[in-house]
């Protein structure tokens, strides 16, 4: 399962840097690629059982809809340091959540 998502989630974002690309929109590429990675926590929180992946998978989808807001390269910054917080904050949960 942990395979699959991942794979749709490498694939979701190679489709989304192309199509952005085609647009001339690499701009919102880093806030899109959070969304994408944040939409792949949500169904490993379901099938693990991992409950806090659904507050990391909201957070990130969250945090790259707000940074689409900013402007570039403010919005790279604020994805960049907000998502590694998100990541880093979810890593010691496993401790807890067996």
């Amino acid at each position: 399962m942990v395979g699959v998502w991942s794979a749709a989630e490498g694939v979701a974002i190679f489709l989304a840097a192309n199509i952005l690309g085609n647009l001339a929109a690499y701009n919102l590429l880093v806030p899109i690629v959070s969304v994408i990675v944040g939409a792949h926590f949500l169904p490993l929180a379901h099938g693990l059982p991992m409950r806090i992946y659904y507050v990391t998978g909201g957070l990130l989808i969250a945090l790259g809809t707000g940074a689409t807001l900013t402007s570039y390269p403010l919005s790279w910054v604020l994805t960049g340091i907000g998502a590694a917080l998100v990541l880093w904050l979810t890593a010691p949960w496993h401790l807890f959540e067996y």
